[in-house]
């Protein structure tokens, strides 16, 4: 949510203090510092050739100037930013308190360029903090008795207090939340965001209200609204901000209504949207279908016909992808894993993503990439999901860099829980970038900036990459582009399956039991199976299949693979005759199929005694696989 701004009266200037005047400077990759803007050259009465290199440091107060030196070395090396509050020689020869924020510099190659400041004069801010440290106790008496997390911070951003309530909500204990300890509850873009809302909040005298999600503790992803208020005296002198959280589901008043509006607006461009998309890929199937109907006795009419068939094929697939994508984002869709080569998934999945001539895609993926556990499937859905999010950023066109590394341990880089082994993945685009407000709102379900869009694109991506136990980020600098990164786990060095040649061909390929309810998948599948050259037979309950596996055996021609649906209506299911079928035959290869992608018997099928799964619909291709594999094991 953007941040809520006060109105300004009409006709009133705002004073000059309203926004503190900002001291910049900026160092070389060799740690020296270079340049200094005419404010600090005004605030410090020195010259530029006084302050370049190390000159300046002859300002910091003698008390500051190691505890600098120490914070910037330690910086400088890890290239990450920082911020720090110092004493610095005003030109009137008095110290006077600074807050500086600095960051890592990076040029166009993405290499290390040094480092930039940005500074406050906080002087009285300071003074302030230190007067009004009295009411401290009572503040925090108050706080205590609120049903809110309630954060006090002091002028230059730093949280001094916290309630016992905020501690709750957000996992991190009270000694950790203090000073800028309080970020630490979110993820790491969603924490650059929200001290950015704090600092508009002190610096521009607003109240700001903004999301965040929750990153570790019982709250985990839970999102939680965060209402900041400036503490402003008679003189217009900031002494700091209070911030109230929390978590959202509990919300009352008109923000609660506000909030609940956009869901249901956002839900119900959601619903419209999937109708639209499903109606349009349900049509050519029905109008080719129909029309095949008419010419099925006209043999003249056989090329046309293949042709509507590959049409119906192609759209029934677009279909099936559509639904897919509604069952990874919801509950459902947990990935169905196979040890796979991450370097081919990438170039194809990027590859089919791309459809205009004006982008082009650069690589750099190492040739000794790690191969992952992952659903083949999602993960190409989920790098598609992002492709073409960068390609529409770029109208114009423009090039799409896709890079990959391999990571031992991503612990320090603060995604959550996440440790160990990842394949890291990085999709750059040359768009205008993301406006910094809107970054944490980009894998939103419900948010879109596209006329007539369901907002699933991304939101999809991120929900597939979850359900891996990864994580995927977004770093983004207005009009420079925006880059995507996702973390895949690698539990340990895997290799990845071939696909064996089957040992049976023709008529000797093996025998097989369909067990399934619906008439249609029956004859259907069984059609797919004996063009294929197995020998098929066909049962529409688990009591039906045990009988014809137990008769198969008495006369010496076993079933060699039994296709198992889950959910049998009126009749027993797919879970209960596994049992009973092992007791049959402790050798019986079966395969549980379902619709129902988040049925643990799908994701976990080995502990239920199946040898393998497939997700309806399948591609006759991809069933031929599955048993193929099996029968050759």
């Amino acid at each position: 949510m953007a941040p809520r701004r006060k109105k300004k009266k009409a006709g009133k200037k705002p004073a000059q203090a309203e926004v503190p005047v900002s001291l910049a400077w900026k160092s070389g990759a060799d740690s020296k510092h270079h340049f200094f803007d005419d404010a600090w050259l005004k605030f410090t009465g020195r010259s530029l050739e006084d302050e370049v290199d190390d000159g300046w440091e002859e300002g910091i107060h003698e008390e500051d100037r190691e505890r600098w030196r120490g914070a910037y070395g330690k910086a400088f090396q890890l290239r990450k930013s920082f911020t720090i509050e110092l004493r610095l020689r005003h030109h009137d020869e008095s110290h006077r308190w600074i807050f500086a924020e600095c960051k890592p510099l990076f040029d166009a190659e993405r290499e290390f360029d040094g480092f930039s400041g940005q500074c406050l004069d906080i002087h009285e801010a300071r003074e302030a903090e230190a007067a009004a440290q009295h009411y401290d106790l009572s503040f925090e008496a108050l706080a205590g008795m609120t049903p809110l997390g309630v954060l006090r911070f002091g002028p230059s951003g730093r949280c001094r207090l916290v309630n016992a309530y905020w501690t709750e909500i957000s996992g991190v204990p009270n000694h950790e939340t203090l000073g800028e300890g309080w970020l630490d509850a979110f993820p790491p873009v969603e924490a650059v965001l929200a001290k950015e809302y704090l600092q508009r909040s002190l610096w521009e005298k607003e109240q700001v209200t903004f999301r965040c999600r929750i990153a570790e503790g019982d709250n985990q992803g839970a999102k939680v609204l965060i209402h900041a208020r400036p503490e402003i005296d008679d003189s217009g002198l900031v002494h700091g901000a209070v911030a109230t959280v929390r978590i959202q589901g509990r919300e009352t008043g008109d923000v609660a209504g506000e909030l609940e509006a956009n869901r249901l607006e956002a839900l119900s461009n959601l619903a419209g949207g999937i109708a639209h998309d499903f109606n349009n890929l349900l049509t050519p199937i029905i109008l080719n279908l129909s029309a095949l109907q008419s010419q099925v006795h006209q043999p003249a009419q056989l090329p046309r016909m293949r042709s509507r068939i590959r049409e119906a094929q192609e759209a029934a697939s677009l279909a099936r992808n559509l639904v897919q994508q509604l069952l990874t984002f919801a509950k459902g869709g947990k990935p169905l894993k196979k040890k796979i080569d991450l370097d081919d998934l990438i170039r194809d999945a990027v590859d089919f993503a791309v459809i205009r001539e004006a982008i082009e895609v650069e690589y750099a993926l190492p040739e000794d990439l790690w191969p992952a556990e992952i659903d083949a499937n999602q993960i190409t859905q989920s790098i598609q999901g992002i492709v073409r999010n960068a390609e529409e950023a770029m109208p114009e066109g423009g090039t799409i860099q896709v890079t990959a590394e391999n990571l031992n341990d991503v612990k320090n880089l603060r995604l959550g829980s996440l440790s160990g082994r990842h394949v890291h993945i990085r999709i750059r685009d040359q768009g205008p970038g993301i406006p910094r407000e809107e970054a944490t709102r980009v894998f939103d379900p419900y948010y879109t900036t596209k006329t007539h869009a369901s907002g699933l694109g991304l939101a999809m991506s991120r929900s597939i990459i979850r359900q891996h136990e990864g994580e995927i980020v977004v770093d983004c600098q207005p009009g420079q582009g925006a880059t995507i990164s996702i973390y895949i786990p690698v539990r340990a060095a895997v290799e990845s399956e071939k696909k064996p040649e089957s040992k049976k061909t023709g008529d000797q390929k093996g025998r097989i039991l369909i067990m399934d309810d619906e008439d249609l998948i029956r004859s259907s599948v069984r059609a797919i199976l004996i063009s294929m050259g197995y020998t098929v037979q066909l049962a529409s309950d688990g009591t039906e299949a045990l009988n014809i596996y137990k008769e198969a055996l008495e006369k010496k021609r076993p079933i060699d693979l039994a296709l198992m649906d889950i959910t049998i209506q009126g009749g027993m299911g797919g879970e209960e005759a596994i049992g009973k079928l092992k007791e049959i035959d402790p050798e019986a290869v079966a395969v549980v199929c379902s619709g129902y992608a988040n049925d643990p018997l799908m994701t976990d099928f080995g502990s239920y005694g199946f040898s393998g799964a497939i997700q309806k619909p399948f591609h006759p291709e991809d069933l031929g696989s599955v048993i193929s594999e099996l029968l050759c094991a």
